[in-house]
């Protein structure tokens, strides 16, 4: 199921003056806490998990991630080598009132070339502070432009998978899926991929597992109506999907219930 991601409004009236640009490994420890007083910008190569004042928000590869002052962090990582290209800057006082970012958003195909420009004056931080600033300042407008681009990438996924949801009973394939929200299957798939890490098969293939898995375990239904229920146009099909999932039979499961 999709979580709402955290937002933060974001006041770029005034150029940042920053406190740290740096390139960062962690995962030596696999938790870490943070209560960080200044603004926090992160380009993430990892996977990992990240709450913000306690809410879970998922660190997947080539995200940005923004997050405000005083907001408490705490990073569990997965991987001992986990490398971040990070910036903590502060801003005037708000002058416009800003525009609102997501916490965490993918950086699709525009995440090279944003990390790459802030990568370029790493070096430059600590000897030209202010020529590092206006570097900072425009990779600031260009996260919330791809903010805004996302809020379109969002919807459609959200209304997507919506759909998905309510009609898992139905055949569902990708180009008619496409049709129906008034896009190309590439561009769907790729949507798809930017926001939730996986393809559209895969999501419905997920979603159908687990709701599989939940009828399986807390149902009287047989295994015959749980494979209807979910569209599959036969018991063969059903228990085909099932092992290929889970490595064993859908009544398995059930024994395990």
């Amino acid at each position: 199921m999709l979580t709402t991601i955290p937002r933060y409004r974001l006041d770029l009236s005034g150029a940042p003056e920053i406190r740290l640009l740096a390139h960062a490994m962690h995962g030596r420890n696999p938790v870490e806490h943070y209560d960080v007083k200044s603004w926090a910008l992160h380009f993430y190569h990892y996977h990992g998990e990240l709450e913000l004042d306690g809410q879970s928000v998922a660190i997947a590869p080539r995200h940005i991630g923004l997050t405000a002052p005083d907001v408490k962090m705490t990073y569990r990582y997965s991987n001992p080598e986990s490398r971040h290209l990070v910036v903590l800057f502060h801003l005037p006082a708000s002058r416009s009132g800003g525009v609102t970012v997501p916490a965490m958003q993918p950086g699709g195909a525009r995440f090279d070339a944003i990390h790459d420009a802030l990568s370029e004056v790493v070096h430059l931080a600590a000897a030209q502070p202010a020529r590092a600033a206006i570097r900072v300042w425009d990779v600031l407008y260009q996260v919330t432009d791809l903010a805004a681009q996302g809020d379109d990438t969002a919807e459609l996924v959200r209304a997507a998978a919506g759909y998905i949801d309510r009609h898992l009973q139905e055949p569902l394939r990708v180009g008619e899926l496409a049709q129906r929200f008034r896009v190309s299957r590439n561009h769907l798939t790729r949507r798809f991929r930017d926001e939730l890490g996986c393809t559209v098969i895969h999501y419905i293939h997920r979603r159908r597992l687990e709701r599989a898995l939940d009828l399986l375990r807390h149902s009287d239904l047989s295994v015959t109506d749980i494979a209807g229920s979910l569209g599959f146009p036969d018991l063969q099909r059903f228990n085909k999907f099932i092992r290929s999932q889970t490595d064993r039979a859908p009544t398995a499961h059930r024994a395990t219930s």
